[in-house]
């Protein structure tokens, strides 16, 4: 029993991570379902009663900083940390500290959390709890460098409209006005720029080539965005 409690980990820890490095960052859109009801949520307003562009940019590494910090508690205590403290959904009894002040603290992140992730993107019609909470989001920004899926951007023809940016829906995209849009690490490969983008500059890129369609249904199954879905 004791060589399959060792294994039982190791197996979930091996398809964890083969998942992490075959979808990248895509996982917070194509997998987790803290994404999902970020996503469905922010979808559900037609216009944002919060403006969030202002700051959203200097707040994006936000979640690197979280992981980096829930890292060194976690292990420091041998105990987890992210679910003790600040997971949403941390609705049981058996992850709460037995002190008063404590466990009061835990339920008031804990409510913190819920509000980022059901509350914000109502009102901000952004995945904020996906952009500037989840240290899983960072961690997925990492491996997503070994995918070789990327949401590319033709740059010498933007006219740095911000359409892109504007529905980016976890704030992955940077652009001053007039100049061009960059895709940042964080983007999670969701593609609501592509149809945003008036001149069709955003496309799926598969080790950097855009495997354009050809003529047919299987030519334009070689795609890199159907490739990508398909895999997801």
């Amino acid at each position: 029993s004791g060589g399959w409690k060792l294994w039982g980990p190791l197996t979930l820890g091996a398809a964890g991570l083969f998942l992490t490095i075959g979808l990248g960052r895509g996982w917070c859109s194509w997998a987790c379902f803290y994404g999902g009801i970020d996503d469905g949520l922010s979808a559900l307003a037609k216009k944002p009663l919060l403006k969030i562009d202002r700051w959203a940019l200097k707040a994006r590494d936000l979640p690197a900083a979280l992981l980096v910090f829930m890292l060194l508690v976690s292990l420091a205590y041998m105990l987890p940390a992210y679910c003790l403290w600040l997971c949403p959904f941390k609705l049981t009894g058996s992850f709460l500290d037995q002190q008063g002040y404590l466990k009061g603290v835990q339920y008031g992140l804990m409510f913190f959390a819920i509000a980022a992730l059901v509350i914000a993107p109502l009102l901000t019609k952004k995945r904020v709890f996906c952009s500037f909470l989840c240290p899983f989001a960072a961690w997925q920004a990492f491996w997503g460098r070994f995918n070789p899926f990327r949401v590319s951007i033709v740059k010498e023809d933007c006219t740095g409209c911000r359409e892109c940016a504007a529905v980016c829906p976890t704030s992955a995209i940077s652009c001053a006005p007039g100049g061009k849009a960059e895709i940042l690490p964080y983007c999670n490969l969701c593609g609501q720029c592509l149809g945003a983008c008036p001149r069709s500059l955003h496309k799926y890129t598969l080790f950097g080539l855009d495997l354009p369609a050809s003529g047919g249904v299987l030519g334009r199954l070689v795609s890199a965005e159907h490739i990508f879905v398909f895999s997801a």
